[in-house]
């Protein structure tokens, strides 16, 4: 019967899908199952003996925070925890780790079952990119822009540093759409996206925050600087075709700035100025960009 129920538990362990390792107290592997080989392409002997900790790839775990797991588990309190490993030709990936104890043979052990979380962390990422990102241009969405921009000037204010915002529109967005249709102004809202990601610096918070209406905070910034990114980001605009089926078209933009001052003093100022000034500039015939509170600057 012993013999039975021990055929019956080791006829089970192979066959279970998910990654299963017996350990001893010191965590070195006693048994895995056919899982764990499949997995991570090593076979059955190479694992007997080892460690998580020789599986692990550096960097991305706190191994001291699983030891205290792995502690807390001898004392009797089963864990949870991630743990990225690799397998033998160096695929890295997460796994969601159970450890409880248990018996084997005779002798107390730790029982561990894993299982891959990519697909658990890809969903993850696609939903975070879809809370965080504009689908369409794949820019930061204004909420996220709000945010990050109530930070970079909070940053700006304590230590005292420049800091400038733009919010422009495309001129005429209007007629592409009766002209060529919505895909197509989709098209151009898109590939006007990527231009702009082009001409932002890595420290420069970019975004869509309307429907053809897109702003960016420069840190660190004075009105000098500003002045002669926008007018190269003229330039290139200039420069610039989207194709639309059989045809291009070239857009032109409207912007208004604001710097971070007295005046203005928080999100809120700034960039109910850089609007202001984006409105003066569309009254000055667009396609060019004005400062709060200064004239119009032709492109």
């Amino acid at each position: 019967m012993k013999n039975d129920m021990a055929d019956s538990f080791h006829c089970l362990f192979q066959l279970i899908e998910d990654c299963i390792y017996i350990h001893d107290f010191e965590g070195k592997f006693i048994e895995v199952n056919k899982a764990v080989e499949k997995t991570y392409g090593y076979p059955h002997d190479y694992f007997i003996g080892k460690t998580p900790a020789d599986f692990a790839v550096p960097g991305y775990n706190d191994l001291k925070q699983i030891r205290q797991y792995w502690e807390k588990c001898i004392d009797g309190q089963p864990q949870r925890f991630e743990f990225w490993t690799q397998t033998c030709d160096g695929v890295i990936f997460p796994k969601e780790v159970i450890i409880n104890q248990g018996v084997y043979a005779g002798e107390k052990v730790i029982i561990a079952v894993a299982r891959d979380m990519t697909n658990r962390k890809r969903l993850e990422e696609n939903l975070r990119k879809h809370a965080e990102y504009d689908s369409l241009t794949g820019l930061y969405n204004r909420r996220v822009f709000f945010e990050l921009a109530q930070k970079a000037i909070a940053y700006s204010k304590r230590y005292e540093q420049s800091l400038t915002v733009l919010v422009f529109d495309i001129d005429h967005f209007k007629n592409i759409n009766d002209l060529y249709g919505h895909p197509a102004g989709d098209k151009v809202l898109a590939d006007f996206g990527k231009f702009c990601l082009s001409c932002a610096r890595e420290s420069d918070i970019l975004a869509r925050i309307g429907g053809e209406e897109f702003a960016i905070v420069m840190p660190n910034t004075d009105l000098a600087q500003v002045t002669l990114w926008t007018q190269k980001f003229f330039d290139e605009l200039s420069k610039l075709e989207i194709q639309l089926d059989q045809k291009k078209v070239s857009v032109s933009v409207s912007v208004g700035i604001a710097s971070l001052s007295n005046e203005n003093s928080d999100f809120n100022d700034l960039i109910k100025a850089a609007d202001h000034a984006l409105y003066d500039a569309k009254k000055s015939g667009r396609n060019c960009y004005r400062f709060a509170g200064l004239s119009a600057v032709n492109a």
